[in-house]
């Protein structure tokens, strides 16, 4: 069974909670400081805070641009790290390679890449609310999210729930098969809650998954979630 460390914001859950190829699974801003006992540690972390998080308008949705708060986030993240990474992957979204800039900076000996995979849940078409706030999108968000269909596309450019599992099984075997150990990974919220959903043994069946995913808590910008191997 899952259980919440007192005073932490920190969720650990045991090995019945997860497939076979996991270990561990922990929610949490907090890092280990001895690194993974065997196998492999990855961080997943959300981007800084950007532009869309605010609710400016915003235009091409790869594109979005952090905050100066966004910034300094991704600043601070470095000073968490206990170990060097051995490999830092981005999704190719702006946000998340300007968050990733400072950690590559600070670890110029690990390994980069761009990891297309690793980009955020597209599942409202971005040729349909380019140039719209966060607002305006909110009641096709919300109508989206009252269907609970895992093969609804909303339009071109969108992908469907099913999809975004998915790219996280793809993400998952890249891991695997690469032979860095401490690996970190910049992405996006919806695809730190998917990689939940799949880690805790959930995707076989996408609509059950789906209403799982909904109610998943917030990730804040810069958190992370670290998952052993």
């Amino acid at each position: 069974m899952s259980r919440q460390e007192e005073n932490t914001d920190r969720w650990i859950f045991s090995e019945d909670d997860l497939d076979s190829d996991q270990v561990e699974y922990v929610y949490a801003l907090g890092k280990r400081e001895d690194g993974p006992a065997k196998g492999k540690q990855v961080l997943l972390i959300r981007h800084g805070e950007s532009a869309a998080n605010i609710g400016f308008r915003t235009g091409n949705h790869e594109e979005i641009p952090l905050t100066e708060r966004g910034l300094a986030q991704a600043q601070a993240i470095v000073r968490e790290f206990a170990l060097a990474p051995d490999l830092i992957a981005s999704s190719p979204y702006r946000r998340a390679i300007q968050t990733a800039e400072p950690i590559r900076a600070n670890f110029p000996e690990a390994r980069w890449e761009v990891w297309d995979e690793l980009h955020e849940f597209v599942y409202l078409s971005p040729f349909r609310f380019n140039g719209t706030t966060r607002d305006e999108r909110r009641p096709y968000r919300q109508a989206y999210w009252r269907a609970m269909d895992p093969d609804a596309v909303d339009g071109e450019g969108a992908e469907s729930f099913r999809h975004l599992l998915d790219r996280v099984r793809k993400v998952f075997d890249r891991i695997r098969a690469c032979p860095e150990r401490r690996i970190v990974l910049i992405t996006h919220e919806q695809f730190i809650k998917a990689a939940f959903e799949v880690c805790a043994g959930g995707g076989e069946d996408a609509a059950r998954s789906m209403r799982r995913f909904a109610s998943l808590p917030h990730i804040g910008n810069c958190e992370t979630i670290e998952l052993l191997f």
